[in-house]
């Protein structure tokens, strides 16, 4: 769908265009009247162009919800998983000593071949570099995560103990009460196995 709906005001300033569904909204609310098959003519103008901020607060709302996606990707099993992915990555390596056992030197003085086997080590070097980066970001993360996840549990923890204090100030029988702080406790226990997995 395209905009092809002229805005204008009373003046005839031109203000853009807008989408037929939103232009025939405008209309049934009285804010428009068409002067023209593809132009509307506004009530009020307004001071600046609405449509390109309710394009903006759908493009902001879409950029939210992918960002809720992407959260929810990393968990510390996730963290988990790349670290088992870059510890299993060793082709490098091997096609590292690979390109090195083809290296022949003609000589003590053969600086080319020298310098391609030093080339090799740098390449090595810098990948392992980056492993290292890598293995501190994740571990970083999963630092971060498990943080986070105590701080939930904490929350939790304290938010059934300030319920459990309220049962026992307005319970009146014995066993009720009693009842009602084991259910608080097993919900605890869940909480907390929940957590841990």
């Amino acid at each position: 769908m395209t905009k092809n709906v002229i805005v204008v005001d009373e003046q005839g300033n031109e203000y853009g265009a807008t989408y037929p569904k939103r232009a025939k909204g405008l209309v049934k609310n009285g804010r428009a009247r068409f002067i023209d098959e593809n132009k509307i003519c506004l009530a009020c103008p307004p001071n600046e162009f609405l449509e390109d901020k309710m394009n903006d607060n759908i493009n902001n709302q879409e950029t939210q919800e992918t960002a809720t996606e992407k959260a929810s990707l990393y968990t510390m099993d996730h963290c988990m998983s790349q670290i088992a992915l870059i510890q299993a990555q060793t082709a490098y390596i091997n096609e590292a000593f690979a390109q090195l056992s083809t290296v022949r030197s003609e000589g003590p003085g053969d600086i080319g071949a020298q310098e391609r086997a030093r080339a090799l080590g740098e390449i090595v070097k810098c990948r392992e570099t980056t492993n290292q980066k890598l293995l501190e970001f994740y571990a970083k993360m999963y630092e971060d995560l498990r943080a986070s996840n105590s701080n939930v549990l904490t929350e939790a923890q304290n938010s059934l103990l300030h319920i459990s204090d309220k049962i026992a100030e307005y319970c009146c029988e014995d066993d009720t009460c009693s009842a009602l702080k084991e259910i608080a406790a097993m919900i605890m226990a869940l909480a907390e196995q929940a957590i841990k997995n």
